[in-house]
Parts: structure tokens; sequence; C-alpha cells
């Protein structure tokens, strides 16, 4: 990828390298290259920052060319700890408020934090029945029992819906390991689990955590309710209706398992 030589980049306004790394960037995308330039460079950034914006805007066509998600980003060679900072920038405003993701990273209740975060990303994105995309994250999230569950609740698309990644939970806005493991688990990774058959026995059944087992159970429950498919186009609400039914009693006996397992051992525990 050709470069703009160093004096020359030097005398251009902001603006204009902003404009430069988005052009070097879609570039990038549409060839699978990687671009010969310094990851630390501010303007850089900010580039990222304006196409992952219009990635993950609903309005932006689908077809756009000027767009681009984390997976590709990390495709054509950003860092990913330079990723995890472009998904968390791009959702809240450090520019605007300064401090503002510190803020939010240092909320000591971890449903509160979960609770604005998600807020802030979903917003009035609405799902396929023109409900808000909040209100599953809610529903699922009340159907638990306690916080830490509620949080993978409020979480468990996050990640999989593309818009923030796994360590920027982690390591910026500093989520407990063991939350952030269960959102892995919820995270389907559709190179790994080509089928969803695949991913629910391959990956989410063999759990051991009842957060991410209980999680699983009360989102297909959700997914195959009447509030979510009444508005749906036919052949999607019978696809919403039948998807889960092989799977839902699985899970309800995987928990009764789990259960029964730590019953035992906390009595063995004792001897």
């Amino acid at each position: 990828m050709e470069v703009i030589e160093e004096v020359k980049f030097s005398f251009l306004k902001k603006e204009e390298k902003v404009e430069y790394f988005k052009k070097v960037l879609l570039e990038c995308k549409e060839k699978n290259k990687q671009p010969e330039i310094h990851s630390e460079i501010p303007e850089l950034e900010l580039a990222c920052i304006e196409l992952f914006q219009k990635e993950t805007n609903p309005e932006t066509p689908k077809n756009s060319k000027e767009r681009i998600s984390l997976k590709e980003l990390k495709q054509i060679g950003i860092p990913s700890s330079m990723v995890d900072e472009i998904a968390a920038k791009s959702w809240f405003d450090d520019r605007a408020f300064p401090g503002e993701i510190q803020y939010i990273a240092n909320i000591s209740d971890i449903y509160w934090k979960a609770f604005v975060i998600v807020g802030r990303i979903y917003g009035e994105r609405t799902d396929k029945s023109g409900n808000p995309q909040s209100w599953h994250l809610q529903a699922v999230s009340n159907a638990l029992d306690f916080k830490r569950e509620k949080v993978i609740g409020l979480l468990h698309d996050v990640v999989e819906d593309g818009y923030l990644t796994l360590d920027s939970l982690r390591y910026i806005f500093k989520f407990p390991e063991s939350i952030v493991q269960a959102v892995s688990i919820l995270t389907r990774d559709k190179e790994l689990y080509p089928t969803y058959d695949d991913y629910i026995r391959k990956r989410v059944l063999p759990s051991r955590s009842l957060g991410v087992l209980k999680t699983k159970l009360k989102d297909m429950k959700n997914n195959e309710s009447p509030e979510r498919t009444k508005d749906l186009p036919e052949k999607a609400r019978q696809k919403a209706l039948t998807k889960y039914k092989p799977y839902i009693p699985l899970f309800e006996e995987r928990i009764e398992e789990v259960k029964l397992e730590r019953k035992r051992s906390k009595k063995n525990d004792r001897y």
C-alpha cells in the first residue's frame, strides 16, 4: 500500500489525515492487505472509529463500502489492544466528556455498569419485530436470579453483535473474569461452530457455569416468546418458534445436573 511521504503528511490538516487513513483502511479491507502505517498515529484511531461507527449505525446501508467491523480491523493488522480502545471510544466519547470511559470502568456496581454500557450501545436499535433490542437483553437479565447472572444476561449479545470485544470488557471496563468468560462462551464464533447445533452441543451445553447455562436457557425462551415473535414475518416467526424447542429441555436437564454435581461436591467436602 502506497503511503504518503512523511514530510508531506506532516503538513496535512487533521481532518485530511483522518480521510487519508479511512481511504487506506477501506482499500486494505477490499484487497485483504495490511496497511504500511504506524498504529500509534492518533488520526488512524479516529479513522477506525469513524468507519466502525458507520458499521454499527443502523442507518448505514448494508451495501455501503464505508464501513468496517472490529473483526475486519483485526484482519487487516490493526493491533488487538487498539481495536479494544476503538470499540470503547466509539460508544463513549472521551473527547466530548473527558474521563467518561474511566468513570464507567470505575463504577463499583457491576450490574449498573453493564446497564449503562448496554443502554448506550443499543439505544433505540430495534429487532426484526420493530421492538427495542434492549428489551430482549433486559428480559433475559430480569429472568435470572443473582446479580452476576443478571450482568451476564445484559451483556450476552454485546460481543456476538460486534459492538465490543472480550478484552474491552476485561481490560477497559474491568468486568470480573468470570463474567468475561461467560460472555465468551455465549458468543458464537461461526468459523469454529458453523452450525447452531454445533455451537450449542459443543460449546455451551458442556459448560459447568450455571450463569452460562441459565442465561442461554432464558435467551432461547425469550427468543421464542410471543412478545418477540408476534410481529415477525410468518417465515421468520415459524423459524423462531421451532429453532429452540429441541434445546430447551437439554438445558433444563443440564442445569439440574450441574446443580446436583455442586450439591454432591459440597457434601463430600464435609468429610
